[in-house]
């Protein structure tokens, strides 16, 4: 059930470019409340409205290698990262070093009009101690724009990974002995076209979400044996519809109605089968060149097949501020809700409230410091159980000069559970058992060219 709108301003070649110094060590800690299967949304920007993380660095940006019409940006990130509770379990936690290798190479077309964009990454982390808990990720992506008329655009979209699923996801039984990873398809196509006062945005996603069995110990006749976890109920094709208009009554002042329609489809867990709409309207406003702001109030509804699951019918609200208090210094505020895509067996989704707040600072024009706090409120669905998520970030990334950038993060995520929980065919068992405190500190190179 990821999804993300695209939105006016689809392509940002310089900042894109300027960002790959970034990593994605940084990129993770400055997301305002992503949660693992969630979706971020992204406020429409005016043009001359720049962010912190959106401002091109030209003097430290990497020039790439020109190969006829198209500009070919290399980049390695090498880096270590401890963890003070590597399975975010609520005591006695293993604490490990984890190195990680990210090579990553990005195409850009260097055409006047059209745009093709070709990717492919992976991460490799390797632990310490505990290299049960290795694993290998990729993705490869491609994506273009075809610039039809000068008031109309197609986009297309499209992506294969293998990914880790965080170990603070609900997806991780108490005792999993091995990471849970699992496979995305993505495709999308995508519209846009502008009349004088008035932009229509228009998409269609498909998507399939594969996941790969993990592995648990369990206690039988005073013998300890590993017992397979069954994680193919998760397995979904999901098919996503988005439709956005924005009225423009003054430069500064938009109106928006938007609506998204999802349908999953579980082929090995029929009951799991749901329908999710969101419906939002509100005005999208600028202040003076240093306020940006959007806000939506409408209606969240979520089906699912098994009745024993209650249907969702909620308001639905949306709530993104950014603030440029100086040219150097961004502050961000988001707070929206909704319905995400459970890792437990008897509970199908749960509708997720987001609350975030990110600062960029710009302290020197090759030193960009970021801080995040979030909270995040999960409800289930068919079972009761409530979690709670607090994250928290500290990070910077140096510049040292166009081909080297450095990353330091701090990170901190704590969940409380409450209500209770079924764990390899127990019933009611007590959820406080899945809180968790964690920090994390990385430190990474990027050799970009």
């Amino acid at each position: 059930m990821n999804d993300q709108p695209w939105r006016r301003r689809p392509w940002r070649r310089a900042a894109r470019i300027a960002g790959l110094a970034l990593g994605p060590w940084l990129g993770a800690a400055v997301i305002v409340g992503v949660a693992a299967d969630g979706r971020a949304q992204v406020i429409v920007q005016r043009e001359d409205f720049i962010p912190v993380l959106d401002r091109p660095h030209p003097e430290w940006s990497p020039l790439g290698l020109s190969v006829g019409q198209f500009l070919v940006l290399p980049r390695l990130s090498a880096g270590v990262e401890y963890d003070d509770n590597i399975l975010d379990t609520p005591t006695a936690g293993l604490k490990d070093a984890i190195y990680q290798i990210n090579p990553d190479l990005t195409v850009l077309s260097n055409w006047d009009q059209n745009e093709v964009d070709l990717s492919a990454s992976a991460t490799l982390n390797r632990y310490n101690r505990y290299s049960s808990q290795d694993t290998d990720q990729y993705t490869v992506s491609g994506a273009g724009v075809l610039n039809v008329r000068h008031d109309l655009t197609i986009g297309l979209q499209a992506f294969n990974l293998q990914a880790e699923i965080p170990r603070s996801s609900d997806a991780y039984v108490f005792g999993s002995l091995i990471p849970l990873l699992y496979d995305q398809t993505f495709s999308r196509i995508s519209l846009q076209k502008t009349f004088i006062n008035f932009q229509l945005t228009a998409d269609l996603t498909y998507e399939v979400y594969s996941y790969t069995n993990g592995l648990a110990a369990t206690l039988n006749n005073n013998i300890i044996t590993d017992t397979p976890i069954n994680e193919s109920f998760r397995n979904r094709n999901t098919a996503i519809a988005f439709l956005r208009g924005d009225y423009t009554l003054s430069p500064s002042f938009e109106i928006f109605a938007e609506e998204r329609a999802a349908n999953s489809l579980y082929p090995d867990t029929t009951g799991r089968n749901q329908v999710t709409t969101e419906t939002l309207v509100g005005p999208n406003v600028e202040l003076g060149h240093v306020i940006q702001a959007e806000f939506g109030v409408g209606l969240l509804t979520n089906e699912v097949a098994n009745p024993q699951a209650k249907a969702v019918r909620a308001a639905d609200w949306l709530a993104q501020v950014i603030y440029l208090p100086t040219p150097l210094l961004t502050l961000s505020l988001i707070a929206n809700q909704h319905i995400v895509d459970s890792g437990l067996p008897d509970a199908p989704a749960f509708l997720l409230k987001d609350v975030g707040f990110e600062t960029d600072y710009e302290l020197m024009r090759n030193l960009i410091v970021v801080g995040k706090i979030s909270g995040l409120w999960y409800d289930y669905q068919g079972i009761v159980r409530q979690d709670r998520y607090l994250n928290a970030s500290l990070g910077a990334t140096y510049y040292l000069n166009r081909l080297i950038g450095i990353n330091l993060v701090y990170a901190h995520a704590q969940r409380i559970s409450n209500g209770s929980t079924t764990i390899l065919g127990f019933n009611n068992v007590p959820a406080a058992i899945y809180g968790f405190d964690t920090n994390t500190l990385s430190l990474t190179i990027v050799f970009q060219r």
